[in-house]
């Protein structure tokens, strides 16, 4: 193959058939992925797209210059379907909805939107996003001043700087632990945390003749106890078969 999959502080979970319940399945790919997410791989590889550095979750490396032109002409032209996973401790002003405009550099490393933007315009940044409530959990959270209240499901149509923190910021739900677009609520030990914000699936419909698909649970479990783990599993499973509009990611995580 010409390209590799890894997992970014995290582990990459690829397409298999696991038996048992949502959260089995989910637990199965979270703890067999860990050896997975090694690369394994000792010769060149080519970074093709970026994750932000607070960002954990899926990154694909090309192995050879041409797959390399191959994959960064994909990302560049929207050809390959990316969705990440993000939590706020803000509630939604509405459920779901798209963050459209210009992304345009502020101060001290952040980024803003602007709305008189045109699509053919060169930082334009295009996101819709989907969100379910936590609130059934909060008996179960064991890290200190932590409240996370929404799982957002976000679907980026372009690929920008910062795009998905500024989308989050833009509509009322900071990601937790954000050190640049937090709202200044979050207290204590939550502070210290990393940004919940996780690449959770790409697919790329055509690679060399045949798709590929990468699917990678995101790690948030920790700021519950063990009660809660199958509870935010279904939460997410649920968010994805509801709004995922990609038949072969929905495959992976159905199966």
């Amino acid at each position: 193959a010409s390209v590799n999959s890894v997992g970014n502080r995290t582990s990459v979970g690829y397409r298999q058939t696991s038996q048992g319940s949502t959260s089995q399945r989910c637990r199965k790919r979270r703890e067999g992925g860990q050896k997975d997410g090694l690369i394994g791989y000792e010769g060149r590889l080519y970074g093709v797209h970026r994750l932000d550095r607070v960002t954990s979750g899926i990154l694909l490396l090309a192995k050879d210059h041409e797959m390399a032109s191959t994959l960064t002409e994909k990302f560049r032209h929207g050809g390959i379907v990316k969705y990440y996973c993000g939590i706020s401790a803000k509630k939604p002003r509405k459920k779901q909805g798209w963050v459209k405009g210009d992304m345009v550099r502020g101060r001290r490393k952040s980024w803003y939107l602007t709305r008189d933007s045109h699509e053919t315009s060169h930082n334009y940044a295009m996101t819709r996003f989907f969100t379910a409530s936590l609130s059934g959990l909060k008996d179960h959270i064991v890290v200190e001043h932590a409240d996370p209240r929404t799982l957002v499901l976000f679907r980026p149509y372009t690929g920008k700087t910062h795009q998905l923190r500024v989308a989050a910021k833009s509509v009322g739900l900071p990601l937790l632990g954000d050190p640049i677009y937090r709202d200044g609520t979050e207290r204590g030990s939550s502070r210290s945390l990393r940004t919940f914000l996780h690449a959770t699936a790409i697919h790329v419909p055509d690679l060399l003749g045949a798709p590929l698909t990468v699917w990678s649970p995101p790690p948030f479990h920790f700021l519950w106890n063990d009660t809660a783990a199958p509870l935010l599993d279904d939460a997410i499973f649920k968010t994805f078969e509801k709004h995922c509009d990609c038949d072969e990611v929905r495959r992976i995580i159905l199966s």
